[in-house]
């Protein structure tokens, strides 16, 4: 008989079947193996416990469904954590306990922070795995290792967040607020100074202390506003040509003289802080930052706060008119109002065709200021300031500008 592949074929198939057969039948526990032939077999498998996942691993752990047991149970021993002075040159890592008061397995599935320098990990390799992150077994304790990076902390002191999710069934999300306290290189008297409540019109200064600490070489290379730190010109004030834009607040940077240094090798410096008088009444937020030869910290970012005040209201600010007909000369006027007397002086306005009159009442507490235009003036938008002096009772005197903006219009419109 002529012999074809197929033949081959199921030749090859039928050996292999027998040699697995044979192999199965005569199995013996040999050099600690497990026989699958023997009858106990499956009743050993079937009393094995399933593998428990470990730290780093990733490892799911066998599902415990006994009715009778607690569901696990995340304890922290605070939810807020204070990890005390910290290095400013390296990260720091601190040991936080995770105790599993339930009776089965916790497993640790994911952590979130609120910012980089503040990290989780829960292996001291601190590299990161996948799957679960962490598996306690019932009644054990764990640690949480908790990294700070000084590099990503702008200043020395930050709170941030972790949010832990776990398999704990009453609290699937838990977080705790760490707090971390960087060892510094240079102390201010002040990063948040508040100037507390002061009156418009005048200049309002404050002093900072900036001393240096740390015994490495340090300098101060300057200092300059960020934030919020112009507003818009009213027309008519005096700014350079085309600025619209005028400073809400001014620095200075000086360097102490060594001979009123704390410690004759730890230099000083005082930044001046000065309000501008031009802020309307409200609250303001100022912004600035330093700049230093530190490597950590070459831009600290700085901030003060001022509540304006005025014994006056000026309303409005500006005075408009946008149908302002060629020939008519009225424009309009602005009400000063005052729970204590004054008097208006020095009424003065910025820009062509206008004139401007300050009316005082019987009572010294309120006065109008009326706002004229040319009648011959050309049609088309304008735009003036009056410049005043809004006198106290007490002499103090307040500078104060009143914005104009016309459109004057043709009789034939």
């Amino acid at each position: 008989m002529r012999i074809r592949g197929i033949h081959i074929i199921f030749a090859g198939i039928l050996g292999v079947s027998l040699f697995v057969f044979f192999a199965i039948s005569r199995a013996s526990t040999v050099d600690g193996r497990v026989d699958v032939g023997d009858p106990g077999f499956y009743d050993s498998v079937a009393e094995s416990p399933a593998p428990m996942g470990s730290a780093g691993q990733g490892l799911v752990p066998g599902i415990d469904d006994d009715p009778e047991k607690s569901p696990p149970k995340i304890v922290f021993p605070t939810n807020e954590v204070d990890l005390g002075e910290l290095s400013n040159k390296e990260k720091s890592v601190r040991e936080f306990m995770i105790t599993n008061a339930g009776e089965r397995p916790l497993v640790i599935k994911q952590v979130q922070t609120t910012c980089a320098c503040t990290m989780a990990f829960f292996s001291e390799s601190r590299e990161p795995v996948s799957g679960p992150l962490l598996t306690i077994p019932p009644g054990q304790v764990r640690p949480m290792y908790i990294e700070i990076d000084p590099y990503r902390i702008n200043g020395w002191e930050a709170t941030k967040t972790l949010t832990i999710w776990s398999n704990d069934p009453s609290q699937p999300q838990i977080m705790l607020d760490v707090t971390s306290h960087i060892k510094p290189e240079f102390e201010l008297s002040e990063t948040k100074y508040d100037f507390g409540s002061v009156e418009r019109g005048l200049t309002h200064k404050a002093t900072i202390l900036l001393r240096q600490v740390t015994d490495e070489p340090f300098d101060v290379q300057g200092v300059r506003p960020t934030g919020n730190a112009v507003m818009p010109a009213l027309p008519g004030m005096s700014v350079a040509a085309g600025d619209k834009m005028i400073p809400t607040f001014d620095l200075r940077l000086i360097k102490r003289a060594q001979e009123q240094w704390q410690s004759p090798d730890k230099a000083e410096w005082v930044i001046e802080i000065a309000l501008s008088p031009s802020l309307p009444e409200g609250a303001f937020n100022g912004y600035y930052e330093i700049q230093t030869s530190v490597d950590r910290l070459d831009s600290l970012h700085c901030s003060f706060a001022a509540q304006i005040t005025s014994f006056f209201r000026v309303v409005p600010e500006v005075v408009t008119n946008r149908r302002l007909v060629q020939g008519q000369t009225e424009v309009g006027s602005a009400n000063i109002v005052s729970e204590k007397p004054f008097t208006v002086s020095d009424v003065e306005i910025e820009g062509p065709w206008f004139s401007a009159v300050a009316v005082p009442s019987d009572d010294s507490k309120s006065a109008t200021i009326n706002v004229t235009v040319d009648p011959e003036a050309p049609t088309g938008p304008k735009s003036a300031a009056v410049r005043l002096n809004i006198v106290a009772e007490d002499g103090r005197t307040f500078e104060h500008k009143l914005g104009v903006r016309v459109n004057v219009r043709s009789p034939a419109n």
